[in-house]
């Protein structure tokens, strides 16, 4: 199974359902998945109930190929709005991992942020494994 820019794939786990959206397929970084956090205990019906508001890059593809992860992409959910490329950050770090400053990532291209920018709310720059992305939702079924 190969995730395309669109596709929002269901992913079970026990007994909740969890959903994210392909944002885009990056050459080098894999899928960028838009992230719905919450727990739905039935598979939802409509794109109506879903809320991406996280951003992961994760090898969900592969994940779903081997087996590793269960679920099984959305078509009826896929026609929900477009969703855009996130801004990534990644820091520069010092000798004891102390941010220097930030890079910033629209997916193509990189700048530095400004001086005294907020970017505290962006996602991190980094290669999700499936352990860490599914542990959010497993995480939030243990609360």
């Amino acid at each position: 199974m190969t995730l395309r820019a669109g596709d929002v794939v269901r992913i079970d786990l026990d007994d909740a359902h969890f959903y994210a959206k392909c944002v885009c397929v990056h050459p080098t970084y894999h899928e960028i998945l838009a992230i719905d956090p919450n727990r739905y205990e039935v598979p939802v019906a409509t794109s109506d109930a879903l809320s991406f508001s996280e951003f992961a890059i994760a090898s969900m593809s592969h994940a779903l190929q081997s087996g590793s992860l269960k679920g099984q992409i959305q078509n009826h959910l896929s026609n929900q709005n477009p969703l855009t490329m996130p801004l990534f950050r990644f820091a520069v770090r010092d000798s004891a991992g102390r941010p220097i400053y930030w890079w910033l990532w629209d997916g193509q291209s990189i700048k530095i942020a400004e001086p005294g920018c907020d970017i505290s709310c962006l996602p991190d720059r980094k290669l999700t494994s499936i352990s860490d992305l599914t542990s959010r939702w497993v995480h939030q079924m243990d609360d």
